[in-house]
């Protein structure tokens, strides 16, 4: 005959219809048996399970909280900025407008440096952003803060946004280039996708552009132009004048005086990818809490 189960937390007897419950765990009082049931008023030897910690749920609920927000993560990742064709503007069909300029060459001031600026020709772009780069990563070895430099703009437009095979196409942006490539059977014009290097003296339009996401639709005006740091005698950074060329000097260089961002791209899904990134980092901090608390304050194995 098997020896009878007591809990010698609230002297329960574990019963034979008890079978809802885990062996390791007292029906009455739901906690953990300890591991040596040898009570010291002479109660029998019980089931050898260690005892239940108090953030075992606790741990629990957060190990499905981050596999959750994991998924959601990796999926507001993959569905931002993918735009339908259906949801182009119009606008987006023209080409980009570039007529003589006037303008005379001038110099401006940024973070206690001063720049030469010589206009080539008044400019206005609308398009699609598919990609851009990102002065302030790691990666980006030729930038800093004080780099006038703002965000490059890699975009698209015409027949490239009239349907959704621009969707099979690669992009994807380095320090000063935009790199795209597409299998073969796609429909892509490579003369309809322009990576712009813009440049601002103005801080509203320097503030705007830091906004531009992939999959936004946009529309900027201002100058092709090319420009140095005036302490430098040579280094001239020149724009592209045509949107037939190719290569390393196929940038166009923009000082742009106004920027406009026309339609957002996927808001949903950037703020999905943003908030579950974020309450995933809180997750993982959670579960490193409750591990700390459970190493300095152990259950009680009486």
């Amino acid at each position: 005959m098997a020896e009878p189960v007591i809990c010698p937390r609230c002297s329960y007897e574990r019963q034979p219809y008890d079978i809802t419950t885990p062996d390791w765990q007292c029906p009455k009082c739901k906690r953990g048996y300890p591991k040596d049931l040898s009570h010291r008023d002479g109660q029998p030897k019980g089931l050898e399970r260690p005892v239940s910690s108090k953030y075992e749920a606790f741990q629990w609920y957060l190990w499905v909280a981050i596999g959750v927000l994991a998924c959601l993560w990796l999926l507001g990742c993959w569905q931002r900025g993918k735009v339908s064709a259906s949801s182009m503007l119009p606008a987006l069909q023209q080409e980009p407008q570039q007529t003589p300029t006037q303008e005379k060459p001038f110099q401006f001031s940024y973070r206690k440096r001063t720049y030469d600026v010589k206009p080539v020709a008044n400019y206005t772009l609308w398009g699609y952003v598919v990609s851009h780069n990102d002065i302030s990563s790691f990666s980006d070895i030729y930038h800093t803060k004080d780099s006038v430099d703002t965000k490059d703009l890699c975009v698209i437009w015409g027949p490239n946004v009239k349907d959704n095979q621009f969707h099979k196409v690669s992009f994807h942006s380095g320090s000063w280039t935009c790199y795209f490539r597409y299998p073969g059977g796609v429909s892509f014009s490579k003369y309809h996708l322009s990576n712009n290097h813009l440049l601002t003296d103005n801080a509203a339009v320097r503030r705007m552009i830091a906004k531009v996401r992939v999959g936004d639709q946009v529309k900027f005006e201002g100058m092709l132009v090319n420009y140095k740091d005036s302490r430098r005698k040579y280094r001239w950074r020149k724009s592209s004048t045509t949107r037939k060329d190719t290569g390393n000097t196929a940038c166009e260089v923009v000082f742009v005086r106004n920027l406009e961002i026309l339609k957002r791209g996927t808001p949903f899904w950037y703020f999905l990818a943003s908030a579950s990134f974020w309450l995933l980092v809180l997750a993982g901090l959670g579960k490193f809490a409750a591990f700390a608390l459970e190493s300095k304050f152990p259950p009680d194995e009486e």
